[in-house]
Parts: C-alpha cells; sequence; structure tokens
C-alpha cells in the first residue's frame, strides 16, 4: 500500500513536471 502511494506521487508528479515543461 505504501509502496503504491509512492508510485502514485512519481506518476503525478512525472505528469506535473511534464506540463509544466511543456509551458
Amino acid at each position: 500500500m505504501r509502496k503504491k502511494w509512492h508510485v502514485d506521487y512519481l506518476a503525478i508528479f512525472k505528469k506535473y513536471l511534464l506540463i509544466t515543461y511543456r509551458c
């Protein structure tokens, strides 16, 4: 469970970073 949350957080961070980089 904890690991899954960590993965979710990483995925969200990567997506946010990609959006910011695109802008």
